[in-house]
């Protein structure tokens, strides 16, 4: 993994057996995301643009890819993101593990249980400032996925927002310890960096007159 210029230079899986090297570039605002994607080896580049911020480019990078080699497409099954924001928003984040696993168990075939799919919606909850609900999102997505360098960096995102600082410290380092050579790692330690030079700086005392 390496990063400059706005690109991520890295390896993208494409099944359990094939991967490929990539220049990534990526970016989300509100309702939209586009992800470039540029493969060296093949000279060829794939712009993905979309209207849904919840959805993953590298679903729709992988059946691209099918078809270029001649493949079939995979239909996209629906977004876990949206039906589990629809259940907080009715019942609060108690609600939210409980609705995920009775979802995985019960309908597994129609949902993405990908990281990925917790990642939007904890973004989409940090966007709308609900920091309490996206913290409880990240803590599921790590819980399902202990190696989910991102979900500690976004975890640690949340906490912060909270005011927690220590605790939003503790999930830095714990992204930098899953996967060293992330981009989420790099991130991780800048953001350290910064809380704790934060936490050096004296507080001033008013002078009484």
């Amino acid at each position: 993994y390496a990063y400059g210029y706005g690109w991520e230079f890295t390896t993208t899986s494409l099944s359990a057996i094939s991967s490929i090297q990539t220049m990534e570039h990526s970016g989300a605002i509100r309702a939209f995301r586009a992800v470039i994607f540029r493969i060296p080896s093949e000279n060829k580049c794939v712009i993905l643009l979309s209207n849904c911020a919840n959805q993953s480019g590298y679903n729709l990078f992988e059946n691209v890819l099918r078809i270029f080699r001649g493949g079939s497409w995979d239909i996209p099954k629906q977004l876990l993101a949206d039906t589990l924001y629809k259940i907080i928003r009715k019942g609060g984040v108690a609600e939210l593990s409980k609705a995920y696993h009775n979802l995985k168990f019960a309908d597994f075939p129609t949902y993405n249980f990908s990281t990925a799919s917790l990642e939007f919606l904890g973004e989409r909850l940090m966007v709308s400032q609900n920091y309490s609900a996206a913290v409880a999102v990240f803590l599921l997505a790590v819980d399902e996925d202990p190696s989910f360098a991102y979900g500690y960096l976004y975890l640690g995102r949340a906490y912060e927002k909270l005011g927690r600082v220590d605790i939003a410290i503790k999930a830095y380092k714990k992204a930098i310890t899953v996967n060293k050579t992330s981009r989420a790692a790099n991130e991780a330690v800048f953001q350290i960096r910064y809380l704790q030079s934060r936490k050096a700086v004296p507080k001033k005392h008013k002078q009484k007159p």
